[in-house]
């Protein structure tokens, strides 16, 4: 009982008894002041390192759990103020509100975001169901082509879905019930609400897969790309539901975790991916199932299979973003290619995307 006593670490509630409630510095918790260097600097104004008979995980509310999310919370918050200047009204000469992105206004302000032009590029401000609606881009043109919804199922759905909510919301304006605004300004943040609460899944599930190790998860949670870019396109949408796959399959639930990342891959591409490794971890795990090793999780469902059957949902459709990311990269229509392409050509990379586009 002694050697019990001597490994605890705090004060013990009687003689002889252990003290359950603290964690143990080194052994149940990583202590950053300990193993980083730099860490053990940074908290020198603060009292140094922490103790080696510190009391660690007894606090009543702010777990570190709760401090991350609050971090995460914070960076969400300036990524929305990082997008408000694309927010702004003006009246035009009829009188009519309209949305000021006059002078290119989302460039300079560096506050552009897919969402705000896709409310029309879409025909989500048509009410019309994705991948049902069509419409002629480059109509009488050699170029002509019929275009549908170009993002994968499940983020097509999450555009409509929002779509609804945004004309919900503005119909109640009207009526006196809610306050008002431009209709695309509505379905931004109400996009925006839905992304940031994913987002905050993916950081949840990252202080989950280290226990031991929570404050790694605030290098996810300050990230300055989270705070100019989560509400520039739906990418965190994905990340909550890849990063959540992970941790079901770290706690041997490889169904949810089939599951989860298969929900990922109609949101968008890169979740597909994350099936790839798990499999070769399954010998290292032998402990998922008693009868033998692991099975690596339910194959994912493919970006163009729609979630139910739906008199509309022909291949054709359902495919449609997979043919557009297509003929992008076959003309090289990629950040990284297209000043290289642009710079053999004449005239500015607009009209070099615009070519290579067909648009």
């Amino acid at each position: 009982m002694s050697d019990g006593i001597e490994e605890a670490v705090g004060e013990s509630s009687s003689p002889g008894r252990l003290d359950r409630r603290s964690l143990r510095p080194g052994r149940d918790r990583v202590v950053p002041s300990w193993t980083d260097r730099l860490a053990a600097q940074a908290s020198r104004p603060f009292g140094g390192p922490l103790g080696e008979h510190a009391v660690v995980g007894r606090h009543w509310f702010w777990t570190p759990l709760r401090v991350v999310l609050l971090l995460a919370t914070f960076t969400l918050v300036l990524g929305w103020f990082a997008k408000a200047p694309c927010l702004q009204e003006y009246a035009d000469g009829s009188g009519l509100a309209q949305l000021d992105w006059r002078n290119d206004r989302q460039y300079y302000s560096m506050c552009y975001s897919d969402t705000v032009p896709l409310y029309t590029a879409e025909r989500l401000h048509e009410n019309g169901f994705p991948y049902r609606t069509s419409w002629i881009d480059n109509a009488g043109t050699e170029h002509e082509q019929v275009r549908y919804m170009e993002y994968p199922v499940l983020t097509g759905l999450f555009q409509w879905f929002n779509a609804q909510l945004a004309q919900a919301w503005i119909a109640a304006a009207e009526a006196g019930w809610l306050p008002g605004a431009l209709t695309v300004v509505v379905y931004f943040d109400i996009t925006a609400f839905w992304l940031a609460l994913a987002w905050l899944v993916a950081v949840w599930a990252v202080v989950r897969l280290r226990p031991g190790r929570p404050w790694d998860a605030v290098l996810v949670a300050i990230s300055p790309i989270v705070a100019v870019h989560v509400f520039t396109n739906f990418d965190a949408l994905a990340a909550g539901l890849a990063t959540a796959g992970m941790l079901a399959w770290a706690r041997r639930r490889p169904e949810l975790a089939g599951l989860l990342i298969g929900l990922g891959g109609p949101a968008n591409l890169y979740p597909l991916f994350s099936p790839g490794p798990l499999p070769l971890l399954s010998p290292r795990a032998p402990r998922l199932t008693p009868a033998g090793p692991a099975a690596p999780p339910a194959p994912p469902p493919s970006p163009c299979r729609p979630p139910a059957p739906s008199p509309a949902a022909t291949p054709s459709r359902w495919c449609a973003p997979a043919r557009w990311v297509w003929s992008r990269w076959r003309c090289g229509r990629w950040s990284r290619w297209i000043l290289c392409r642009c710079s053999r050509s004449r005239g500015y990379p607009g009209r070099c995307v615009r070519q290579c586009s067909g648009r």
